[in-house]
C-alpha cells in the first residue's frame, strides 16, 4: 500500500530524514565508539573450533542465535516500508531482532492508517523478536489504549521508548517539554501489557541519567535500558540538515554519553534486567 505524503508534515519528514542519511554527512565529527581503544588478543594456536562456538542467548523471553539486535531507523513513509521488510527479512534469516522506527505517526496522524503499512513486517519475518516504538514524549497514561493497538497492528513484542530530547530540540516543531518524563515512564511501564526497553536515538544514556531513572530504589521501572551512544549516526546532525540544509550548529553534533558509564567514546548494547515482570510478560506472550 502506497503511503500518501503530507508536504511539510510528518511523512514528507520522514522521507527526508533517508534523504539526508542516505545523500548527506550525518556522522558525527570528532566522536568514536570507542572500539578503537580495544585490542583483542590473537591466539594463532587456538585450540577452538569455530563450529563449537554458540552466539545464541536470551533476550526479553525470546530467543537469538546471536546477541545482536537491528536498531530503529525508520518508519512512516513509503521507502521505509522497503526497508524495514528488507531488514526484517534479514532478520529472520539470521535469528536476531529488530527494532522499528517511531510510530507516532500512527498514533497522531490523520495518515495514520496508510502509514501503518510501513511498519507491517511479519509477513517476511514472523519469528524474530520485534520491537514497536514510541517516544517518550508522546508517552502519557492517557495514550495506553492506543500505544497497546500501534504494537498489536505490527505484531510487536516489546515496546521500545526512545528519549531524544536532543533531536526534539533541534527538530522543527520538535517536543521541547520533557517535564515528568521520568514519573510518565514508570506509569506507562506498569500499565502496558508489553516489556518495555529504554532507548536513546544516538546520544545515549549516561550513568547519571539512569540513576536518577532508578531512583533510591535503585530498580528501574523498564525491562531493560539500551545504553547504545555517540558514533555513528548523529541525529541532531540530521534534523539540523532535515530542517535548513546544513550543520549550522557543529556542537551540538558531537554531544552525548556513549554508555551506562558515562565515558566518552563507548560501545552500544543493552543492559537487561530479568526482573519477575519479564517473567510473567514471557509466559503471557508465549516466549521463553
Amino acid at each position: 500500500m502506497a503511503v500518501p505524503t503530507d508536504p511539510g508534515g510528518m511523512t514528507t519528514r520522514k522521507r527526508r530524514r533517508i534523504d539526508v542519511c542516505l545523500d548527506d554527512r550525518v556522522a558525527y565529527s570528532g566522536v568514536t565508539t570507542g572500539l578503537e581503544r580495544y585490542c583483542l588478543p590473537y591466539n594463532p594456536l587456538t585450540q577452538t573450533s569455530l563450529a563449537h562456538i554458540d552466539l545464541s542467548t536470551e533476550f526479553l523471553g525470546a530467543s537469538l542465535r546471536a546477541p545482536i539486535l537491528i536498531g530503529a531507523m525508520t518508519g512512516g513513509a513509503e521507502l521505509s516500508g522497503t526497508i524495514n521488510r528488507n531488514l526484517a527479512a534479514a532478520a529472520q534469516r539470521l535469528g536476531v531482532g529488530m527494532m522499528l522506527g517511531s510510530q507516532r505517526i500512527i498514533l497522531d496522524s490523520a495518515l495514520g492508517e496508510e502509514a501503518a503499512s510501513s511498519f507491517t513486517v511479519r509477513g517476511v519475518a514472523p519469528d524474530v523478536l520485534l520491537f514497536g516504538n514510541i517516544g517518550l514524549s508522546q508517552l502519557t497514561v492517557a495514550a495506553v489504549d492506543d500505544i497497546s493497538n500501534a504494537l498489536k497492528r505490527v505484531g510487536a513484542d516489546v515496546l521500545a521508548v526512545h528519549a531524544n530530547p536532543l533531536q526534539e530540540a533541534v527538530q522543527r516543531n520538535g517536543d521541547s517539554d520533557f517535564a515528568g518524563s521520568i514519573d510518565r515512564l514508570r506509569e506507562v511501564a506498569g500499565a502496558l501489557e508489553y516489556p518495555v526497553l529504554l532507548k536513546e536515538v544516538g546520544h545515549g544514556i549516561g550513568a547519571s541519567a539512569v540513576a536518577e531513572l532508578t531512583g533510591p530504589s535503585g530498580e528501574p521501572p523498564v525491562a531493560a535500558i539500551d545504553v547504545a551512544g555517540a558514533g555513528g549516526t548523529s541525529w541532531s546532525r540530521v534534523e539540523q540538515l532535515v530542517r535548513v540544509r546544513r550543520a549550522a550548529l557543529s556542537r551540538l553534533s558531537r554531544l552525548g554519553d556513549t554508555h551506562s558509564t558515562g565515558d566518552r567514546g563507548g560501545a552500544g548494547g543493552a543492559a537487561h534486567y530479568p526482573a519477575g515482570r519479564l517473567r510473567r510478560y514471557s509466559h503471557r506472550h508465549g516466549r521463553g
